[in-house]
C-alpha cells in the first residue's frame, strides 16, 4: 500500500513520549512512529516490591494497620512504600 506524506503524519501513526533532560526533568515530547516502536530495545527493569510484600517487612508492634518495620533499614515505613532492596516473600503471612 502506498502512503502519502500526509497519511504518515497523522497523530494515530505515532506514539508521543516525554523527553527528559539529565536531571530527570520533562523537557518536551517526542513523536515515535508506531512502526519503530517494535524495534526499540526493552528496558532492563526490576520488579517493584512494596513493603507489604517484602520478606524484610514486619507488622508494626504498635498495631498500626498501614505502617510496619523494615528489617533492612531499621525504621518504620508505610505498606505502600518500596525500595531497591526489597525481596518478595513467598507467602503473605508475617
Amino acid at each position: 500500500k502506498y502512503y502519502s506524506e500526509f497519511d504518515l503524519m497523522k497523530p494515530e501513526n505515532f506514539r508521543f513520549v516525554t523527553e527528559f533532560d539529565e536531571t530527570g526533568t520533562g523537557i518536551g515530547y517526542k513523536a515515535i512512529p508506531i512502526d519503530n516502536i517494535q524495534n526499540i530495545p526493552s528496558s532492563d527493569v526490576v520488579e517493584v516490591v512494596y513493603c507489604k510484600d517484602c520478606k524484610n517487612y514486619r507488622s508494626s508492634p504498635f498495631g498500626h494497620p498501614s505502617i510496619g518495620w523494615c528489617m533492612i533499614f531499621g525504621r518504620h515505613f508505610k505498606q505502600t512504600f518500596y525500595c531497591a532492596q526489597g525481596d518478595k516473600r513467598d507467602d503473605k503471612k508475617v
